[in-house]
């Protein structure tokens, strides 16, 4: 057996200023790109889409507002590449309260002791569906390698490491999120492309693919479409402003992006509806605890080959 041991090096941390040097003119235009805007949101469980960069608050201007897909609300992210300082964690409050954000990320070289605190006090004195995130950026290299960042959660909201209040909830509601509460478990020690956000009491979890527009979702129904069964889906979703013309320009490769898949995936678009989805169904009751693993699991398988299939086709799209 070869002993591979010996080659094994210990990566080189580098300074991120080094890399990026200006906040505001270099590292936030490379954020708001979509893969690297799609990187942080894996990191976080979150889907990020439609970011806009220096956004006014008053006389302040907030690094990037985007959108957290699971519930169409506002998240501000801000960022400095030193450790962080109370100006910064006022610019965070201000802009949250300015822009009505639900969700603030907050990403430095360095969090302090004390402003770690800061983050968890306000995950334990605020609303289950308000969130605060502290991130460091890292960036390491081997030998002459190129440069490889990464985003290392140091705090997150209460709520993604606990039940929403039961009492709040109704018997449905309670179902769907215990739901997906299960289904983000198991995807996070099965799933190869997918990344859960964190659970809603709601029959559909989204999740990013890398693309303005476009979205993979994850169903739980009380009802199919046509059979008034249960069923679980999973979709592959066009929602851009241009969604038919997208779902057109793909169905024009519809053979051969159907024999990807086996079974072979249902179009469905209609006039008069925005959306466009390719997805596959299955009935089965997924209320039952004896249910909930195999649809844990054809969900996931789903939904990866979906993200495989699509991810580099809708990247050549304009």
């Amino acid at each position: 057996m070869i002993d591979r041991t010996k080659s094994l090096v210990w990566p080189e941390t580098v300074d991120p200023r080094e890399i990026w040097g200006d906040e505001s003119g270099v590292f936030t235009p490379w954020l708001a790109k979509p893969d690297n805007l799609t990187r942080l949101g894996e990191a976080l469980g979150l889907t990020l889409e439609e970011p806009a960069t220096e956004v006014s608050v008053g006389g302040y201007s907030a690094d990037i507002v985007a959108t957290n897909t699971a519930n169409n609300r506002r998240v501000v992210i801000e960022s400095q590449l030193e450790r962080t300082d109370h100006d910064h964690l006022g610019k965070i409050l201000t802009y949250a309260a300015g822009l009505d954000a639900l969700t603030v990320v907050w990403i430095a070289k360095q969090f302090t002791r004390e402003h770690r605190a800061a983050l968890e006090w306000l995950n334990r004195h605020t609303s289950a569906d308000i969130g605060f995130f502290g991130i460091e950026i890292e960036v390491r290299k081997i030998d002459d390698s190129r440069y490889a960042p990464r985003f290392k959660v140091v705090a997150m909201p209460n709520e993604w490491t606990k039940s929403l209040p039961a009492k709040k909830l109704t018997p449905t509601t309670q179902a769907q999120f215990e739901f997906w509460r299960g289904f983000r478990d198991y995807a996070s020690g099965h799933a190869k492309r997918i990344v859960p956000i964190a659970p809603q009491p709601t029959n559909w979890m989204g999740m990013g693919i890398g693309k303005d527009g476009f979205g993979l979702n994850a169903i739980a129904a009380a009802r199919g479409w046509d059979s008034g069964e249960r069923e679980v889906r999973a979709e592959f979703v066009i929602y851009s402003k241009d969604a038919k013309h997208h779902f057109d320009q793909l169905n024009e490769a519809r053979s051969e992006i159907d024999d990807s898949f086996s079974p072979k995936p249902e179009w469905y678009s209609e006039e008069g509806v925005q959306q466009r989805k390719i997805y596959f169904r299955k009935s089965v009751d997924w209320r039952d605890p004896d249910e909930q693993e195999g649809c844990y699991e054809w969900l996931v398988t789903n939904l990866d080959r979906l993200h495989e299939v699509f991810r580099p086709r809708i990247q050549q799209l304009p």
